[in-house]
């Protein structure tokens, strides 16, 4: 038996309430109608799964027309996973340290964004102050976080919920469901019968 190594990560300390995870899932169409016919069991947890997300801010002095330069700042965030990246438009509650196993913790896949990231801020405050110059653009924080998922079973189809926004995933439709592999989720639900 192999022996499980945990390392310690920062996650975005949303609530646990697994029983919202569970009526979240119970509303999906498959699970009525299994209800319906009788043959539907609760929905089973089987533990997290931690997506990593690098946050950062953004910061440069922007010469507006007609007006004195100024410092402004975005706040973006970067999928550790895709190297996709947007403007983080949600207000992220306290982060917490806590301790997961490598089969809870999705890979980066993606390596430093430098050139891209910084592009897509330039970008940003073009959109969001339109100014004649941008001086001095850097990244102030950047922090490697992780957004938890719960990963439940109801029948033989497995679900992620984010336990940040509520939103509900088959893995196989999940907007990223080339890196999560379905050894891996048979490793999380194998872990937690």
């Amino acid at each position: 038996m192999r022996a499980v190594v945990e390392r310690e990560i920062r996650v975005v300390a949303v609530g646990t309430n697994i029983e919202h995870s569970r009526r979240v899932v119970q509303r999906r169409p498959g699970w009525l109608l299994r209800c319906l016919r009788g043959g539907a069991a609760p929905p089973h947890h089987h533990g997290d799964l931690y997506w990593p997300i690098d946050l950062t801010v953004a910061a440069a002095m922007v010469t507006l027309p007609l007006r004195t330069p100024r410092r402004v700042t975005v706040p973006i965030a970067h999928d550790a996973v895709t190297g996709h990246h947007g403007i983080l438009d949600l207000s992220i509650p306290e982060l917490k340290t806590t301790y997961a196993s490598e089969e809870e913790i999705v890979r980066a896949g993606a390596g430093e964004p430098a050139a891209e990231l910084q592009e897509f801020a330039r970008e940003q405050f073009v959109r969001r102050h339109r100014p004649t110059k941008i001086r001095d653009l850097g990244f102030e924080v950047v922090e490697r976080v992780h957004l938890p998922y719960h990963v439940l079973t109801a029948g033989t189809s497995i679900f992620l919920v984010d336990r940040l926004t509520g939103r509900v995933d088959h893995p196989e439709r999940h907007p990223y469901a080339r890196t999560l592999s379905r050894r891996r989720l048979d490793a999380i639900t194998n872990q937690n019968p």
